[in-house]
């Protein structure tokens, strides 16, 4: 079974990833969250657990077009933290976020939890 977390917090929706991020992970987490009443409004802070592992770079294209899908139906402002907890998950999402520039939302990286809560806070 996919270990993920969803907490709901006033400004956001942090999603916590204990596991490898499948293709099928990431389906039923985009699902949670846009079913959450305020999602349109709600930043994200993606936490990437010491255990966790990245995506598989194949999965990148369908990941994208999924959000360019849910995104495209809402106005949005909206901000998604990525929180590596090491090199490797780091140089992973770098690749990601060069894919996911096409998407009308903030995107950043952040070492540290604390950082990224600060950035989708603020």
């Amino acid at each position: 079974m996919a270990r993920f977390e969803i907490v709901r917090h006033t400004r956001y929706q942090e999603i916590v990833v204990e596991d490898e991020l499948t293709m099928e992970m990431f389906r039923e987490i985009m699902g949670a969250l846009i079913r959450a009443e305020r999602f349109p409004e709600l930043h994200a802070l993606w936490v990437f657990g010491p255990g966790a592992l990245p995506p598989a770079f194949r999965h990148f294209d369908g990941m994208v077009g999924l959000l360019e899908k849910i995104y495209a139906r809402r106005p949005l402002d909206k901000r998604v933290a990525l929180a590596v907890p090491g090199p490797f998950v780091r140089s992973v999402a770098e690749l990601f976020l060069v894919q996911a520039a096409r998407l009308p939302v903030q995107l950043k990286i952040f070492g540290s939890v604390d950082d990224a809560r600060d950035w989708v806070e603020g």
